[in-house]
């Protein structure tokens, strides 16, 4: 995939527990202005993007490729 990432931030596995086996659950993790990361429950995960809106459209992307669920809410702030 041209935009997987292994080395990504991304918790989506405390945040996105109930991940099915065969469809994953697509979410965007958002850390800090400018830091906003899609990552699915199935491994895969986009670059960092600066924009919200195209870190979103990164996890529609894949879930319309591939076939896993979108989380709700789709874009999961960073709680300090």
């Amino acid at each position: 995939m041209p935009f997987s990432n292994t080395a990504s931030p991304v918790r989506w596995r405390r945040l996105l527990p109930e991940a099915a086996d065969e469809a994953g659950c697509t979410a965007v993790y958002r850390s800090h202005l400018g830091s906003n990361v899609a990552a699915c429950s199935c491994g895969w995960s986009a670059r960092r993007r600066i924009w919200k809106s195209i870190a979103c459209l990164d996890a529609w992307t894949h879930s319309a490729h591939v076939g896993c669920d979108l989380n709700v809410p789709l874009v999961i702030p960073e709680r300090h």
